[in-house]
């Protein structure tokens, strides 16, 4: 049994050595935690019972890392509202209501988002997201 234990020990610290645990003050960090997170997600299923059990309890730790760096910058941010922050994205790159039936639905409903008649829904944020390559919490009013 302890040999058991020093193995899941051995390679959590390895996890520890490869992407410390420390807490994430930039978005190039950020990025680099998501990236190691998303690494070892891909080998958690070639790895041993106990393997396993160390990513899960590092990725833990880490997933809680990530998610106090994205909510720190959800404190900065102005109080925009949602339509405010798709209004400036459509601006910064010349888009129009045409280019978003794809992530929001037909052009009436691009249209009642806009003039704030309908509130964006989770799926419409994040399908925003994806195509600007931004945090969903940018949609977000700051609280």
């Amino acid at each position: 049994m302890n040999a058991v234990k020093n193995l899941r020990n051995n390679y959590y610290l390895y996890l520890v050595e490869q992407f410390n645990l420390i807490p994430i003050e930039s978005k190039h960090h950020h990025t680099q935690a998501i990236k190691f997170l998303e690494k070892i997600m891909d080998i958690s299923e070639s790895v041993s019972e106990e393997e396993l059990k160390a990513i899960k309890e590092y990725s833990a730790t880490l997933v809680i890392l990530i998610q106090n760096f994205e909510k720190s910058l959800i404190k900065l941010k102005p109080n925009f509202s949602p339509v405010d922050v798709l209004k400036f994205l459509m601006e910064q790159n010349n888009l129009t209501q045409e280019d978003f039936q794809k992530e929001l639905g037909s052009q009436s409903t691009v249209s009642k988002i806009l003039n704030g008649t309908q509130s964006l829904k989770d799926n419409q944020i994040e399908a925003l997201a994806k195509k600007f390559k931004i945090y969903p919490a940018a949609f977000f009013p700051a609280a």
